[in-house]
């Protein structure tokens, strides 16, 4: 890949712009407006002038990040642009829209890819004419910090992009993983569990934000709390309530009238799961995380807990009080809900168990991987774990019966 356009310049875009600016590629990145393209552009070589007077960078990279590196509002700017990642606003008619236009400027031999992380692969693609060179290629925030990418591939992906967008992922440093595509990504369905499993046990009013992140972290490097103020509750919502159609593993359902519009096979664990009632609560009191100072915890100088009535769904009793027996129970909870979403991508078949492995392991920064984890644990100690937590927690963690542990991990 010699040329890379670039579709989109917020917070996503920009971080993706460095990963290939590091690298020798020439980059065209198309901003909404003239006037963004020119703040961007300004910008740009602002911070490389200052890079190259403090030998920050040589001479050589100056030079040809100068002549190499192009801000525009234009896609027929993006003519001869041999990979197009397209990272506009999180709305399908924005992006399909971008994607009619598009196509007719660039070869017919370009790659387009999407970086979304909430909609249909397959639904984007069947405006394109050849939809054979589309798939999505999703990279997770923060960028700096994860060093994965989701390869999002359709019954129509080539293999030779597919082929493709792997090398490209290791020449900007990434690690890449081959997933089917699912409404909201695979590893952020898997993720999803753990994040709503944790909302839960503050609508039980079972502890506090940092009571379970602090708990969280026996397994995993950062706690759901923590990670979804981070993320952004609006982010968090919207992205949920996008995945919410056919097709999605994502945890979250609707309730269908017509059963008959339900798939054929459904799991048990993928049924029950609601979008909390808290996550609403925090939506409507702008509570939306990091960025404005207060979501789950309120920021400050530190991530601080509201009060336990704050976070207690109306009408529910108070939490138990703290005994190791409740710590043992929610670690289960957390643990096996990460657990839950990896077994459920694994029974509709969404990505390989080595792919879903590593993912998750890289991205909760995890000392093993959870479908590791599994096998370690055994069979028969997993339901009997699961068979205990659908008692006590609910029937998401309800793997009995017809479908057995056994057929999906080994």
């Amino acid at each position: 890949m010699k040329h890379v356009g670039i579709i989109g310049y917020g917070k996503m875009g920009a971080a993706i712009f460095k990963l290939f600016a590091a690298r020798p590629y020439s980059i065209t990145v198309v901003t909404k407006t003239r006037q963004k393209a020119l703040d961007a552009a300004d910008g740009f070589l602002k911070k490389l002038e200052r890079s190259f007077k403090r030998k920050s960078i040589s001479e050589q990279t100056y030079s040809f990040q100068k002549s190499a590196i192009r801000f525009t509002h234009c896609l027929e700017d993006l003519t001869s642009a041999d990979l197009v990642i397209e990272v506009a606003f999180e709305d399908f008619q924005v992006k399909a829209a971008i994607f009619h236009r598009l196509e007719s400027y660039v070869d017919p031999h370009a790659l387009i890819v999407t970086n979304t992380s909430s909609l249909s692969i397959r639904e984007l693609s069947l405006g394109f004419q050849y939809p054979n060179r589309f798939c999505g290629f999703h990279f997770f925030n923060p960028i700096p910090l994860i060093n994965l990418v989701e390869i999002i591939k359709t019954d129509h992906t080539a293999p030779e992009l597919i082929a493709n967008l792997r090398s490209v992922s290791g020449e900007i440093g990434k690690f890449s993983i081959l997933v089917n595509d699912a409404p909201g990504s695979v590893i952020n369905s898997i993720l999803a569990y753990y994040y709503i499993e944790a909302v839960y046990l503050l609508e039980e009013g079972v502890m506090l934000p940092s009571e379970i992140d602090r708990i969280a972290k026996q397994f995993f490097y950062v706690g759901p709390c923590e990670s979804l103020d981070i993320i952004g509750i609006d982010f968090f919502v919207s992205a949920s309530k996008n995945a919410i159609r056919a097709g999605t593993i994502y945890p979250i359902r609707q309730y269908l009238k017509d059963r008959g519009n339900e798939p054929e096979i459904q799991v048990d664990a993928g049924v029950e799961i609601r979008l909390p009632f808290l996550l609403e609560k925090l939506m409507v009191t702008g509570r939306w995380g990091r960025k404005v100072s207060k979501g789950i915890y309120r920021h400050e100088d530190a991530f601080m807990d509201e009060a336990m009535r704050f976070y207690q769904e109306p009408g529910r009793s108070s939490g138990a009080e703290a005994t190791a027996e409740r710590d043992s129970l929610v670690a289960l909870r957390l643990l096996y809900a990460v657990f839950n979403g990896c077994l459920f991508s694994l029974f509709h078949r969404m990505a390989s168990r080595e792919d879903i492995d590593s993912g998750v392991k890289e991205i909760l920064h995890m000392k093993k991987g959870p479908v590791a984890m599994m096998k370690d644990i055994g069979i028969t100690a997993l339901e009997k774990n699961f068979d205990l937590l659908h008692q006590r927690a609910g029937k998401r963690f309800a793997w009995s019966g017809s479908i057995r542990l056994e057929s999906i991990l080994l």
